[in-house]
């Protein structure tokens, strides 16, 4: 036999009361189903039991409780009672039975919202959840302002993509100009090094002045001391192939 009895054991010690009648339009199939009258009525009369109690009833109960199986039951039921709002009755109680575990889904209608119980019982624990079902009015809200937020996502990536690919038509350019002014200022230097180094090798060369310093005082009829070389450059090939 399944642990049924820890749900009305936890129901009694949790609220202690007798269960209130509320004149509810509950569908005749569902109440007349096996699942209902196995499981669902218990936890109908749980859930009538949790709308009779107000908050502050609710909260005194939740600071004096030591089971944390009734803690969890009781703020699950404090998130959602103040959207579903009055209680009508049940829609839908639906059973799911194994070798080792037990799924017990019930849907209840209230005036504002319809709420979803699911019960699950292991070998080991048991659990009560309670969600308060969506409208279709906030289904399509919640749908587009996920698309919005899907199709803005994808824009702005797009746009800053185009932005970077917009950016590499700069890069060859600035590289270019670099190599360019590189160029340009390899190619100056290697102009003016040969000439410079050509000058001051043969200025340095004190045989060479010696000997051009003689041959011009002999060709001029003078004495070397009135000849004074102060700088020897390479004449062009071409000019003393003219002569």
């Amino acid at each position: 036999m399944k642990k049924l009895l820890t749900v009305l054991c936890m129901a009694a010690c949790l609220f202690g009361l007798t269960i209130t009648s509320f004149a509810a339009e509950e569908t005749e199939d569902v109440k007349s189903s096996e699942s209902y009258t196995t499981y669902g009525s218990t936890f109908d009369s749980l859930v009538q039991q949790l709308v009779s109690y107000s908050e502050e009833e609710l909260d005194t109960m939740l600071t004096t409780t030591t089971s944390e199986t009734d803690k969890q039951l009781i703020e699950q039921w404090l998130a959602v009672k103040d959207e579903i709002g009055v209680y009508v009755g049940v829609l839908e109680c639906e059973v799911e039975e194994g070798e080792s575990e037990l799924i017990v889904t019930m849907k209840f209608d209230f005036t504002e919202h319809d709420l979803t119980m699911i019960y699950t019982e292991g070998s080991e624990s048991a659990n009560i959840s309670f969600e308060r079902d969506m409208t279709k009015m906030e289904i399509l809200k919640k749908a587009g302002l996920n698309t919005l937020i899907g199709m803005g996502t994808t824009f702005i990536i797009l746009i800053f993509i185009s932005l970077l690919i917009s950016t590499f038509s700069f890069i060859p350019k600035l590289f270019s100009e670099k190599k360019k002014e590189t160029t340009e200022i390899v190619a100056e230097k290697k102009a003016e090094l040969p000439t410079e180094t050509l000058e001051e090798e043969l200025t340095d060369d004190l045989e060479l002045v010696a000997v051009i310093t003689a041959a011009i005082a002999a060709a001029e009829g003078t004495s070397t001391e009135g000849v004074v070389i102060r700088s020897i450059k390479r004449a062009d090939n071409a000019k003393w192939k003219r002569a």
